[in-house]
């Protein structure tokens, strides 16, 4: 796989802080950040380790919460049934009191258990335990108290928190510095659970044993119970039996730890209001039909089966095929040349007899081996803009991805053509209703894929198809209905072709996959999550992962259009580990501000002309822009897609003069090698084995 581009985020935090990297590297565990959470806790049912966002946490409180929080998910296997299990076992009827006497328990168990693993961790929990500490996070120094006021199970946890790490005196007697010593070698759930029972009752006893005020009634003579406060039985000269007088005092229950709930109130006094620190999290689905984003092609020949268009698509095909054999020549040059690369020829020790003659004056008379290591094989996705905004520049857009798929099948490599769009949904809800689901996931239920082309079709189903796109490109096919025009899904699509690309690399029993990207602008729609919520390319911030290669990228309104685009293509390079190269379309002429601008040049300066003028001539731009997460991108003028064919059809319909005859070679020599030039840098990309141009 693919060196890990530095957008990416293997497991780890928004902010790629170090120890969460070391911590999560191994583990089934994805982190959000939730600005209204109060403190960090982990879900075991859905894996996520939430962590809070606070105006004041320093990196130690930081990595304190999440070491915490790590150690549960690693060590505390227990689900709800458990858990109330437990709770039982000690006393049904306090459970969320039983809860928090468990937490303690359990706190200390598994702290020491992340210090033993993450020996520096110990480090960054006694930074933030003393800052609690002082900021009175543990909350009993702002009630006046001391810790020798305190309860059994909070001087228990204070001692394995702020005792143990900030050097604190918190007292305990003999009995209880036994039981603390237990707890701080517990190594199994089990023995939390015991030793919780065992502190609880501990504690119980304690309260026992405390002088507790009894209630008098309003008469001021008697218990609560009515007896007299005599406490002997007394006749009543009415004849009424009287009262049996029992001595009782009220059983006190114990309460849950003050000290337990420390994070929650630093997160109340820290927590970040603002709204720009919301953070929309979409996820890549477990498992993904992708026949339910796929507009099959016999779907679409059968749409379009009764319509006699006119075409002629015999002859363009013929006048096409010096494209695709020129492209064909490169192919195999390039291949040619790249095995001979991989060829090694070692001598073999062993004398050549036929050469044996020659011993006088020729050292070498030895056998040769040539050992040709194993080529890589390619495959190409071909991703095309179906949105309105291509409505001038489809016709010549459609022929030439016609061209790149004559070529592909020529020369024998499984390709596919995709045609993005939203246009078969226009009452999408993507609110989806339903409990048993991620909400997380991304609801595709707004965006289609059209299958047009593809290496699974027989001979008789791609040349039809072949005509349908002809027909469409010259305007003789109406685009109605699924078909129509519409927005640009670029994010639906990226997204998609994550299980796209890995079927299609299955089926064909592929080393590499190129996906090609044909557009004239950026995403429109963003990405929706079953909850509702967008990643939309304008604002918000937002993260897109995938569990299943444990990739987790971070989009934010910063890093404007371009730069969210260019790490969608980033994380659809990661999770496929494939090559994607970008055919960015702009007018040659009005488009100047856009060409200026993909190219990273400042508009107004000297360079403007020079590159324009680069433009206009060699009608094509290759941009050199990671930040883009192409692995190459060029930029090409979609009023001039055409090329050698309409600069053929400028003279050939003249009366032919010495004049233009020469100026008509001239211009054809020039499309010629236009054409050559991006030819030759696409077929050098499809063929290497390299990683880079």
């Amino acid at each position: 796989m693919k060196n890990k581009p530095q957008t990416i985020v293997t497991r780890m935090t928004l902010n790629s802080k170090s120890l969460l990297a070391r911590l999560l590297a191994t583990e089934n565990i994805v982190v959000e950040h939730d600005p209204a959470s109060d403190t960090a806790y982990f879900d075991t049912a859905s894996r996520r380790l939430v962590l809070p966002v606070w105006d004041n946490m320093d990196e130690d409180t930081y990595d304190m919460l999440v070491g915490h929080e790590v150690g549960h998910a690693l060590f505390t296997p227990v689900g709800a049934e458990q858990l109330i299990d437990a709770i039982n076992s000690i006393d049904s009827s306090n459970p969320n009191v039983v809860k928090g006497f468990l937490n303690v328990v359990e706190d200390a168990r598994i702290e020491r258990l992340m210090k033993r693993r993450y020996a520096g961790l110990a480090h960054n929990f006694r930074r933030a335990y003393t800052r609690m500490y002082e900021n009175d996070q543990f909350g009993f120094r702002s009630r006046t108290q001391k810790p020798q006021d305190l309860t059994l199970i909070d001087r228990l946890n204070l001692r394995a928190k702020i005792g143990v790490h900030a050097t604190v005196d918190i007292p305990l007697d003999a009995a209880e510095e036994l039981v603390f010593g237990e707890m701080m070698r517990t190594e199994s759930w089990e023995e939390v659970v015991a030793l919780t029972k065992r502190i609880y009752d501990m504690h119980q006893k304690q309260l026992d044993n405390t002088p507790t005020p009894v209630n008098p009634t309003a008469s001021g003579n008697t218990l609560m119970d009515g007896t007299p406060s005599g406490g002997a039985p007394v006749d009543d000269d009415s004849g009424a039996q009287p009262s049996q007088v029992v001595d009782t005092e009220v059983k006190t229950k114990p309460t849950a730890p003050i000290t337990d709930q420390a994070q929650n109130r630093m997160g109340q006094s820290s927590k970040n209001p603002d709204e720009k620190q919301h953070i929309t999290y979409v996820e890549l689905p477990a498992s993904f039909d992708t026949r339910q984003v796929i507009n099959p092609y016999s779907k679409i020949i059968a749409d379009f089966a009764k319509v006699n268009y006119g075409v002629e698509y015999a002859k363009w095909r013929d006048e096409s095929k010096r494209y695709v054999s020129m492209m064909s020549k490169e192919f195999e040059l390039r291949k040619a040349a790249d095995t001979h690369a991989r060829t090694n020829i070692a001598r073999s020790g062993v004398i050549d007899t036929d050469r044996l003659h020659q011993y006088k004056y020729v050292e070498d008379i030895f056998r040769r081996n040539a050992t040709v290591r194993d080529g890589k094989n390619h495959g190409m996705i071909m991703l095309l803009d179906w949105s309105s905004s291509m409505a001038g520049v489809i016709g010549a857009t459609i022929r030439q991805t016609m061209l790149l798929a004559m070529f592909c099948r020529q020369a024998n490599i499984p390709f596919e053509v995709l045609a993005f769009s939203d246009a078969t949904s226009p009452l999408y809800d993507r609110h989806d209703k339903r409990n048993n689901i991620n909400k997380r996931e991304i609801n595709f239920g707004r965006f289609k894929f059209h299958q047009f082309l593809s290496n699974q079709m027989s001979t008789t189903d791609y040349n039809r198809m072949m005509e349908i796109l002809l027909a469409m490109s010259e305007c003789r096919a109406q685009l109605v209905g699924e078909y129509v025009l519409n927005s640009t899904p670029l994010y639906n699509a990226i997204a998609a072709n994550r299980f796209i690309a890995d079927e299609f690399r299955k089926r064909n029993n592929l080393q590499i996959v190129n996906t090609v990207i044909l557009t004239d602008g950026d995403d429109s729609n963003g990405l929706d999550n079953n909850a509702g919520q967008t990643i939309v390319a304008g604002y918000g911030r937002a993260v897109l992962r995938d569990r299943a290669t444990g990739a987790q990228v971070a989009l934010s309104e910063d890093d404007g259009y371009r730069g969210r685009l260019g790490k969608m293509i980033q994380f659809l390079k990661y999770t496929t580990d494939s090559n994607v190269v970008g055919f960015y379309l702009v007018n040659s002429t009005s488009g100047r501000n856009q060409v200026t601008s993909l190219a990273g040049v400042q508009y107004g300066s000297d360079e403007v002309d020079a590159l324009m003028s680069k433009f206009r001539t060699e009608k094509f731009l290759q941009v050199s822009k990671p930040e883009y997460g192409y692995d190459a991108f060029f930029i090409l003028p979609s009023d001039k897609m055409e090329m050698e064919l309409d600069e053929r059809h400028d003279y050939l319909n003249k009366t032919l003069t010495k004049g233009r005859i020469a100026t008509a070679f001239l211009k054809t020599s020039q499309a010629r090698a236009v054409n050559r030039v991006l030819i030759r840098r696409f077929v050098d990309f499809i063929s290497r084995e390299s990683e880079k141009i």
